[in-house]
């Protein structure tokens, strides 16, 4: 059976009555409440006769308060007034019923924001709600008020006016820094359209035009390369304050400048020139005279017809010129002569030309192909060959990582999380269980005094010896030694200085 939570207040003494508007009731659950009919607030608690609750009513006209300190005033009153309205509608406590309450928990979803230090008013703060609501709090009493004292009023009013003076401030600063910048910006503007307008204001005068010969021909007045010619009526009127007569640039062919003296420089024009030159003359419609560095000239022809100092190219020649081209090209062996024919820069070229034919072109395509072909397969057969020869055997190439970073204070589940991203513990060659036995084998003799691990690779090597003469020789390095010494654990147990000058030792001994 449940139980209530519910305990009585203390009792009260008899003399003490409850304040004026407050009745005593009883609830459903046997449960003593008091209600005010006045205000309708109910309370489980027991009020209390204490100091007037009623709101501070202010006179407006008694100082006659600046705009501000008044506006602030009114807002506050309203505020008082919308509040008690508020208490009186209620919520639970001040008699709605359950399915009239809000479901929001606390002051409709409101939540105290930022908080402000009253000036001369210590230890009150000025709360805000996200709302734009506003309280006082009491930081020594912790007592929070809607309503507030008398004094702290005047203190949160004197606090808004210099906010609201601080704000008109710095927005008069703002427009005035605005105003600034748009002015400096100004300036330099008028500053250029001032001299524009001063010239086109004066009667008799023209704009300056752009010439060919650069700002720095305009400073050369008395150039021959310039002309004087009088104004007409449409270009000026009143010339009357001395203005010298306009110049502009002479047409005549006298009056161009000389060319600078020293070497001449070609520009773009000249080199495409050139360029339609030498096609045109390539191609056999211009014949002109070419002088040798000796210094004698001769007649070019490009068709050969009538060369008779140089000799006709043979069919190996030709053949060879084409197949230059080729190489040059850049095309695949395995494609088409199609695919050749359509690039146009192939086509243009002089080598393509070297053999009369389409069909000999066609041949020795072809010939080309199949020996890039044959090319390309024994380069890769090569290619593979020394791949398969640099290949090891996974379970040396294994033991090698095994010496270099396997140690006694690493156990098996540590190393393999440590090193799962190495290749030698991904290889598929090996399963997991050889990669565990062959490491815990290694830390094992790793273990062992440095003595008993010599003792043990020379007796490997000396196990070796007997079995297979041959497989030793004096000047072998250690990369050569038999596939049964490098696949023994025992191999890598020293360090590699001191293993290798071991195994040198050896071989100097057979």
């Amino acid at each position: 059976m449940l139980k209530s939570t519910y305990r009585p207040a203390a009792p009260t003494p008899a003399a003490s009555s409850l304040p004026t508007g407050w009745t005593e009731h009883k609830a459903p659950t046997g449960h003593t409440y008091y209600y005010n009919a006045s205000t309708g607030q109910s309370t489980y608690t027991r009020p209390t006769a204490g100091p007037s609750e009623e709101p501070l009513q202010i006179d407006y006209g008694a100082t006659e308060p600046d705009q501000v300190m008044r506006a602030s005033m009114q807002a506050m009153d309203e505020f008082n007034r919308n509040k008690s309205q508020n208490d009186a509608t209620g919520h639970f406590t001040g008699g709605q019923s359950y399915q009239d309450r809000s479901r929001r928990r606390g002051n409709q979803g409101d939540r105290p924001k930022s908080k402000a230090p009253i000036p001369n008013c210590a230890p009150w703060v000025l709360v805000k709600t996200k709302l734009g609501r506003r309280f006082v709090h009491n930081t020594e009493t912790k007592q929070s008020l809607w309503k507030f004292p008398q004094d702290v009023m005047m203190a949160v009013i004197e606090m808004d006016r210099m906010e609201w003076e601080a704000k008109k401030k710095a927005e008069a600063e703002a427009e005035a820094e605005k105003d600034g910048i748009l002015n400096k910006e100004e300036e330099p503007a008028r500053e250029k359209s001032q001299p524009a307008d001063d010239r086109a204001s004066t009667p008799g005068t023209r704009a300056p035009t752009q010439t060919v010969g650069g700002p720095h021909d305009l400073d050369h007045d008395n150039d021959d390369s310039y002309e004087e010619v009088e104004v007409t009526d449409d270009e000026g009127e009143n010339d009357d304050e001395g203005d010298e007569p306009s110049k502009r640039r002479r047409l005549s062919h006298s009056a161009q400048p000389s060319p600078p003296p020293g070497p001449l420089e070609f520009n773009e024009d000249d080199i495409a020139w050139q360029l339609a030159q030498m096609e045109a003359e390539a191609e056999g419609d211009v014949e002109d005279d070419y002088v040798n560095p000796d210094g004698h000239g001769h007649d070019v022809n490009p068709t050969g017809e009538d060369d008779e100092e140089g000799l006709p190219l043979t069919e190996e020649d030709t053949v060879a010129l084409f197949r230059s081209l080729l190489d040059d090209s850049g095309i695949s062996p395995y494609a088409t002569f199609e695919k050749l024919i359509e690039d146009v820069h192939v086509v243009e070229d002089q080598r393509y030309v070297s053999l009369p034919t389409t069909s000999a072109r066609r041949e020795a395509f072809s010939g080309w192909s199949k020996d890039r072909i044959a090319q390309i397969q024994a380069l890769k057969a090569q290619q593979e060959s020394e791949q398969s020869a640099r290949k090891r055997d996974p379970r040396v190439e294994y033991l090698r990582f095994l010496h270099k970073n396997a140690t006694p204070k690493l156990y098996w589940p540590e190393f393999k999380r440590k090193f799962r991203r190495a290749p030698e513990m991904g290889d598929r060659n090996l399963h997991d269980k050889e990669r565990e036995k062959m490491f815990r084998d290694l830390v094992a003799r790793l273990k062992l005094s440095e003595a008993e691990r010599r003792k043990e690779l020379v007796g490997l090597l000396k196990d070796t010896a007997q079995k297979d003469k041959d497989a030793f020789r004096p000047a072998m390095t250690v990369d050569e030694l038999p596939d049964a010494v490098l696949r023994d654990v025992k191999f890598y147990t020293l360090e590699e200085r001191r293993r290798d000058e071991l195994v040198r030792t050896f071989l100097e001994t057979l």
